[in-house]
């Protein structure tokens, strides 16, 4: 994981400034993504493993709104990556782009989950 993706895993202030500085809010809603991150990952995975492109992009398409929401700029990159990927058809771009999504998944919800 580059420096970059580590600066940009969660830009909190920024979520917190789209919810008007209302912490107990932002609080709720970074629980609800911690709550569906994982389950968003893995029917992204069973797409990829399915070789199913359309459903691929859905999926990541849904993961990056979802990601987006709370800032979590860094899992939103590479949904977006991903989205983009396989509009182009380019599933060995894909699968290894969904791997390093899992680490950038799996450092930003530390650092959520550190910060409630």
């Amino acid at each position: 994981m580059t420096a970059d993706t580590q600066a940009n895993l969660w830009n909190a202030e920024e979520a917190l400034a789209r919810l008007g500085g209302n912490e107990t809010l932002l609080n709720r809603i970074v629980g609800m993504y911690l709550d569906q991150v994982n389950l968003k990952q893995q029917q992204l995975v069973a797409a990829i493993n399915a070789m199913n492109l359309d459903e691929v992009r859905l999926q990541s398409h849904s993961l990056k709104g979802l990601s987006g929401d709370v800032g979590a700029d860094a899992v939103r990159e590479k949904a977006s990556n991903i989205e983009l990927f396989a509009k182009n058809n380019a599933m060995d771009k894909v699968a290894s782009e969904a791997e390093n999504l899992d680490a950038v998944i799996k450092a930003t919800l530390a650092k959520m989950e550190k910060s409630l």
